[in-house]
């Protein structure tokens, strides 16, 4: 038998297994020589990139979207670009087919015409939102108008447009009426139903990959409301805005029932599914005109006059004078108000709103706006590191003449400097990256202000337009350390700020569920609370506060009120209950706020009616101590007094009075009934 150099190409039948062992070796070793022989390999198609937005019926973008080609649903070139992605599919003269696959979504499939360059898909969402709804009492079916809305959030986004509508008939009862509304895409959604005869109502719904149940509506009966705006020459006004809320026409605090319609060009408006058993408040305007607020007394008819606004204009410029264009004014008008109980004890209140919409400097600087109340106004540009000159403009008498007021100059100076660095307590290394801010107050007008700026890499920083001549109070803050705030003198220009982990704070606050569902926890050193330092509640009313600032804190239990259907607004109240606690470095300390004391109930009714979602304070007099609820759905409260005496009441913005008080026992006390009237007495 001879042998052959090479590979074996071929075996007969009867080849031996050690021939076969020797075939498979030798293919091995030919196979990986072929590949390196240089022999031709198969070369990938060609592709090109095709731009690709994917949304979902709203138009916004679907996040963590995958793809692959079909028939075979290969893996394709794909990578993510700003709202997009960007695809790699076969380039020639074929229509390529994508299938598309997000979570929360259903799989789709989408062709790519050979010459697109960009195209786009909408993807149809797993989610869906179920309602069931009861009719009121009679004999008739009701007539109803189901939709569904995106949040009204600025920070996320979204802008409250419609998602989906439906009209339903709901029959007599006890029958119901199932909606189902498919495609819905996760998120927070508010749904809302309304008819001629119905009180219209919103419930926030959330919605995951699967079916959402809002649960049971039970509808209650609504009626309407007509009328016509004109301005104070008689004039019709169209397009003026009225809206109608449960709630004080004087206060912002967005609760219960809204509605809002716009008037057609003969001034005429209508509105319905208002409520038939709630107190409720309107208010009108245009951006020309004063915001004209009242509260119906019953009536089926409104007639509203707006007065002319007053046009106020100026020009903002630098201390060279030339225009600081782009620059942002911000347009703040407050009302204040006192009034004094039976006893003498003054109350004050005050109340800020701002402009709706951006008043900006033009490119020559100019500016001007359209006084939407006539109460006192402050304008303030906003200037980056420069000191505005702040305005403040009196309050309108109602007889005055508004026309036009020329501001003439407002002047961005440079202010005061102050720098310094930020470091460790322990050791003194540097600490980059935290958030200074240097805020001062005065009595005079615009007195009120702050600047900020961000120390670097080796601590440093530097605070520009600092009013001169007065005290600031510093505060830093960085995550992981306590924040430090130090009172810098008139005359420093130069400080330095030592960080330290400081110590912990368990909290607990205690309140009915409604309660709870709208708790806030303020704090600050020394009495110095602020909205801007809030403690973050759960649903059991527990907080934790990490990396607390040394020394002695004080927290309020404040309230915090949204709008369903506007969640971006919001309405805020420092309370009347707080405690102080003693923060110590590396230490845990306990509080906890309106869980002591003697319990008192009652009900809260304002032209006989209850009133939810109203602050009721109880004080016993001039620097005691005091406490404060808030109403539920039904009009009743529950609060803890310090002590058994008699205690003065006050709600909806009325004084302190004898004539709404409740004796208080040592046991408690149930059934402390509060009357208001139109007037707020």
């Amino acid at each position: 038998m001879s042998r052959t150099a090479g590979p074996v190409a071929a075996l007969s039948c009867g080849a031996s297994p050690v021939l076969l062992r020797h075939a498979v070796r030798a293919l091995a070793v030919l196979i990986p020589f072929l590949a390196v022989s240089g022999l031709p390999a198969e070369e990938p198609p060609p592709t090109r990139a095709v731009e690709l937005r994917v949304v979902d019926r709203l138009g916004r973008p679907v996040t963590d979207v995958s793809a692959c080609l079909l028939p075979a649903c290969t893996k394709v070139a794909w990578r993510t670009e700003k709202e997009g992605y960007i695809a790699g599919v076969p380039a020639g003269d074929a229509p390529a087919a994508l299938r598309l696959t997000a979570r929360s979504f259903e799989n789709a499939d989408l062709v790519v015409a050979p010459e697109a360059a960009a195209t786009k898909a909408t993807l149809k969402a797993k989610g869906s939102v179920r309602v069931v709804f009861l009719a009121p009492e009679g004999k008739e079916t009701v007539r109803l108008t189901v939709s569904l809305k995106e949040t009204i959030d600025p920070n996320a986004g979204a802008k409250g447009r419609l998602l989906a509508e439906r009209a339903v008939d709901v029959p007599p009862r006890p029958a119901t009426s199932a909606v189902v509304l498919d495609d819905v895409p996760p998120g927070d959604w508010v749904l809302g139903w309304e008819g001629t005869s119905i009180a219209a109502g919103t419930k926030v719904v959330k919605v995951t990959e699967t079916r959402s149940d809002a649960g049971s509506v039970g509808l209650v009966r609504g009626w309407s409301i007509s009328g016509s705006v004109r301005d104070d020459l008689g004039v019709v006004v169209p397009g003026a805005r009225v809206r109608l809320r449960a709630g004080s026409p004087t206060t912002g605090r967005p609760v219960g029932t809204e509605r809002v319609a716009r008037t057609g060009s003969d001034g005429g408006f209508v509105v319905h599914g208002l409520p038939l058993d709630e107190v409720l408040s309107w208010d009108s305007g245009t951006d020309e005109h004063e915001v004209s607020r009242g509260e119906l007394g019953g009536e089926t008819r409104l007639e509203i006059v707006l007065a002319r606004a007053q046009r106020v204009f100026g020009r903002l410029v630098d201390e060279e004078g030339r225009p600081a264009a782009g620059v942002e004014i911000e347009v703040s008008y407050v009302t204040r108000k006192r009034s004094t109980d039976s006893e003498g004890n003054e109350r004050r209140f005050t109340m800020v709103e701002g402009h709706p919409g951006p008043v900006v400097a033009g490119e020559d600087g100019a500016f001007s706006f359209f006084r939407r109340l006539p109460a006192s106004v402050q304008v303030a540009p906003q200037g980056k590191d420069r000191l505005p000159e702040t305005r403040t403009l009196e309050p309108l008498p109602a007889d005055a003449v508004r026309g036009e007021l020329d501001l003439g100059d407002l002047v961005l100076r440079a202010g005061r400097t102050l720098t310094g660095r930020v470091a460790k307590a322990d050791g003194g290394a540097p600490v980059a990256g935290a958030e200074l801010e240097a805020s001062w107050t005065g009595e005079e007008a615009g007195a009120l202000g702050s600047a900020r700026g961000l120390s670097g890499a080796d601590g440093s920083f530097r605070i520009e337009a600092i009013v001169p001549g007065r005290e600031v109070t510093l505060t830093a803050r960085k995550k992981g350390f306590s924040p430090r705030t130090l009172a810098v003198a008139p005359e420093a220009d130069s400080v330095d700020v030592l960080l330290s982990r400081g110590g912990r704070v368990k909290g607990r606050v205690c309140g009915t569920a409604w309660e709870l569902a709208s708790a806030a926890v303020w704090y600050g050193p020394d009495g110095a609370i602020s909205n801007r330092s809030q403690a973050v509640v759960d649903s059991g009313g527990r907080f934790t506060l990490e990396n607390a600032e040394t020394g002695t804190l004080t927290f309020a239990r404040s309230w915090r009120f949204r709008n369903p259907a506007n969640p971006g607004s919001t309405w805020e109240w420092s309370g009347a209950v707080r405690a102080n606690v003693e923060v110590k470095e590396g230490e845990t300390a306990e509080v906890s706020l309106g869980c002591d004391g003697i319990p008192v109930s009652g009900l809260l009714l304002r032209d006989g009616r209850p009133v939810s979602s109203e602050i009721v304070s109880f004080s016993s007099g001039a620097g005691a101590p005091a406490t404060d609820a808030v109403t539920d759905a039904s009009g009743r409260f529950f609060a803890r007094v310090p002590s058994p005496r008699l205690w003065l009441l006050s709600a909806g913005g009325s004084p302190l009075s004898a004539a709404a008080a409740c004796e208080v026992p040592p046991g408690g006390l149930e059934g402390c009934r509060v009357e208001i009237g139109k007037d707020g007495q």
